[in-house]
């Protein structure tokens, strides 16, 4: 039972809030208007009991002092119902029956020694006949159960009584007292009870009415409340609804000062500051993206800038290493600045490509404009020497300065199978001659003209 019972229940999960609000006000109000309406009833009733139970006590205590209690004393056998004093107080009985038509029966009984109660005297209603002096009575309601011994003062039964018959009869019941103060019978007065069983009815059908008609308006009530107070939280939940599907701006109503107009207000705070920060998230991101745009159109431009200087360079560096052809067959290549690796293997290339393009047969070397001579420049010159003798062409280093025939020294640079001059001038007449060329002067101009 315990595993089966949230299993029927989970149908209420798919409700709304203020269906499941208004399903328990609905259950709530009619548990409370039924025992309201119970109550109601059990009040009527009591009421009406209430009132029988004092009428009935009423009548016994004005009948039993209609009683003479030593006629009473007198009758005792069957016998007795012909004398005078029974027929006394049978006829003070029969005035107290006359007194009310809802008194049906008046007795006096007499409780024997083995427990039995017997009629003494008894006034029916005028169609029956009187019970005999001695006979068991027909019925025994709770109070005659326990014995008359109990029945010390006017006590009258707390509940109608249905007989047999069906006819339903209230009982009340006084004590008869002898001279010496002695218990000689219980008077006994039986009311039809018919008309307090309908006002019973009566009062059930009244708190049924009740019930039925205060029920619809309860509920309405109910129900305009419930929808009153979940309509905040409807708000708020298409608060959220509109917030979660990007509708920032939307807003939901204040509509009261209680908990529920407080988180209303709290919410609008809420969507108030997850929109300022969306939109500040949004501003940097956009910032963010122009500030990229800008530094990747900074890293273009660096780039093409770096390409433009790496063309520079290599252009400014084969500049600085141009091949130069003087005369026929003869070319010259200016070394200036500091010689590196790269700048190396441009001389090297550029040397063995003059020789090849010009056909020269004389290649000076001029070192006039190299400031510092190391072991690299020492290795590049013996290296460029010997290419351009494997191409035929005789090297000469020219531009020879006291610096760097001392730095040549230094780092025991072997210059010995080397031509070498201390201008360029004379390298240059000294590849004239190699070549079988002189220098003759014309005017102003010099000119190299060859021997015959």
């Amino acid at each position: 039972m315990a595993t089966t019972m949230p299993q029927k229940l989970l149908w209420l999960q798919g409700l709304r809030l203020s269906t499941k609000l208004t399903i328990a006000y609905t259950v709530i109000v009619m548990l409370v208007a039924g025992i309201l309406a119970w109550v109601l009833y059990v009040q009527l009733r009591e009421a009406q009991r209430v009132i029988a139970q004092e009428h009935v006590q009423d009548m016994v205590n004005l009948a039993v002092t209609q009683i003479d209690a030593d006629f009473h004393t007198l009758i005792v056998v069957p016998d007795d119902m012909t004398s005078s004093f029974y027929r006394i107080i049978q006829s003070e009985l029969q005035n107290i029956q006359a007194a009310s038509i809802s008194v049906t029966r008046i007795r006096t009984l007499r409780e024997r020694s083995d427990g039995t109660i017997v009629v003494v005297v008894d006034q029916p209603r005028k169609t029956e006949a009187a019970a005999p002096i001695g006979q068991p009575i027909d019925i025994r309601p709770p109070l005659l159960a326990a014995g008359l011994g109990i029945i010390d003062h006017t006590m009258v039964e707390k509940d109608p009584i249905t007989l047999p018959s069906g006819a339903v009869r209230l009982y009340g019941y006084a004590p008869i007292m002898d001279p010496s103060g002695r218990q000689d019978g219980v008077l006994m007065i039986e009311l039809d009870a018919a008309p307090l069983r309908a006002g019973e009815s009566q009062a059930r059908a009244t708190a049924l009415m009740t019930f039925f008609l205060t029920l619809p308006l309860v509920l309405l009530v109910g129900i305009w409340l419930v929808r009153r107070l979940t309509a905040p939280v409807g708000d708020l939940l298409l608060g959220t609804e509109r917030i979660t599907q990007g509708d920032l701006a939307h807003r939901v109503r204040v509509q009261s000062r209680d908990e529920l107009g407080i988180l209303a207000a709290t919410f609008n705070t809420m969507a108030e500051s997850l929109q300022a920060r969306i939109m500040a998230e949004q501003q940097a991101r956009q910032d963010l993206d122009r500030a990229h745009q800008h530094l990747q159109a900074y890293s273009h431009s660096l780039e093409q800038a770096l390409q433009e200087q790496t063309r520079l360079s290599d252009t400014i560096r084969r500049m600085s290493l141009p091949v130069l052809p003087i005369a026929d067959q003869i070319i010259v290549l200016p070394l200036i600045g500091t010689i590196d690796e790269q700048r190396a293997d441009d001389l090297f290339t550029g040397l063995l490509q003059g020789i090849a393009q010009h056909r020269a047969r004389v290649a000076l070397l001029d070192l006039t404009g190299v400031a510092l001579v190391d072991d690299t420049v020492a290795r590049v010159l013996s290296q460029a020497i010997t290419a351009a003798r494997l191409l035929g062409a005789i090297p000469l280093l020219v531009g020879i300065r006291p610096n760097l025939a001392q730095a040549f020294v230094q780092i025991g640079a072997d210059l010995s199978h080397i031509t070498t001059s201390a201008t360029l001038q004379s390298g240059l007449l000294h590849a004239l001659a190699l070549t079988g060329r002189r220098l003759v002067m014309k005017g102003s101009r010099h000119a190299a003209e060859g021997e015959t």
